[in-house]
């Protein structure tokens, strides 16, 4: 994957991706000239168009506060969201039977695709996720436990899934807007430093974080697993 190396004042260093994708994926939103006072909307850079100087925004969305705008403005949530995750009735099940998390892990682990890793069974164990990535590994906790489930079933728990992270992905995007007009807004009432300082307890939507570049490398080709999100 094409990206290019860069690196942080706290000396952080990562491999981002080079362009914006399809999906708007590798944008980066910069706010240097908003700090200069030279605009008001901040600049969404691909990070081959970084330079030395330019300060990144990220957002940290709550995520229950995702889940709650998400539950106010949709109808039937709590129904779908209860659907999306019956999923999790073999886990419950195999807990009442005695089997540790470890136990369960390891039986799951052993049914699922050979691109998925032990630790992101664990996550769907121990985690809070609506549900893992595909039908088939939903189909996979099921077998696994000793629980069969129809097509039917799949594809009604597949739809509920897809209904929540839909929605729940719109709320994050309008989320990360609040939280940058928020910033900005703040910056101009408070000043930078105190901005940032307390933003979380003034804002119930999130947090946020500045990282300032101070060197951008050479464009190359690097494998998909080194590539960094910011």
């Amino acid at each position: 994957m094409p990206a290019v190396p860069v690196m942080f004042h706290d000396g952080t260093h990562v491999w981002l991706k080079a362009e914006i994708g399809k999906n708007r994926g590798g944008r980066l939103l910069v706010i240097t000239d908003c700090l200069a006072g030279r605009g008001d909307e901040p600049d969404q850079k691909p990070a081959s168009a970084l330079l030395s100087g330019d300060v990144v925004l990220r957002t940290h969305s709550d995520k229950k506060y995702i889940r709650r705008a998400s539950e106010s403005s949709t109808e039937g949530y709590d129904d779908a969201m209860a659907l999306a995750q019956k999923w999790k009735e073999p886990i419950r099940h195999a807990r009442c039977q005695g089997y540790s998390d470890a136990e369960i892990i390891d039986r799951i682990f052993s049914r699922v695709d050979e691109t998925r890793t032990k630790a992101g069974v664990r996550g769907w164990v121990k985690g809070d996720r609506i549900a893992p990535q595909t039908p088939a590994d939903i189909e996979a906790v099921y077998l696994a436990l000793g629980y069969s489930i129809t097509a039917t079933e799949l594809d009604q728990i597949a739809v509920a899934v897809r209904k929540i992270r839909n929605k729940h992905r719109a709320v994050g995007r309008m989320t990360q807007k609040e939280l940058v007009a928020d910033f900005l807004s703040d910056v101009k009432r408070y000043g930078l430093d105190d901005a940032l300082k307390g933003f979380d307890g003034r804002h119930e939507a999130g947090d946020v974080e500045l990282l300032r570049v101070t060197a951008v490398g050479e464009r190359k080709n690097v494998a998909v697993d080194r590539v960094d999100v910011l």
